[in-house]
């Protein structure tokens, strides 16, 4: 439609602002995702996930590996 109104000088104009302006923006997301990365904050939250994943690893999966109930005696009930 807004070829048929001779506009087509218009339309590209504004189709390629635009487009430069998502790619600032696509920029400026991928620069704060790195420094999100690199900064420190990233580390900060995986600390506590490794701590959980860590006492799940000494408490509950390594003496059921070895036939024992885990600490707590909250075994599974399919392990003998």
């Amino acid at each position: 439609m807004t070829f048929r109104l001779q506009d087509k000088e218009h339309l590209v104009v504004v189709g390629n602002r635009l487009t430069i302006t998502g790619l600032a923006f696509l920029a400026i997301a991928m620069t704060g995702a790195i420094g999100l990365e690199h900064g420190g904050l990233l580390p900060r939250i995986a600390r506590p996930v490794r701590k959980v994943v860590e006492h799940y690893r000494d408490h509950v999966a390594a003496p059921i590996a070895l036939g024992a109930a885990p600490v707590g005696g909250g075994g599974l009930p399919w392990v003998a």
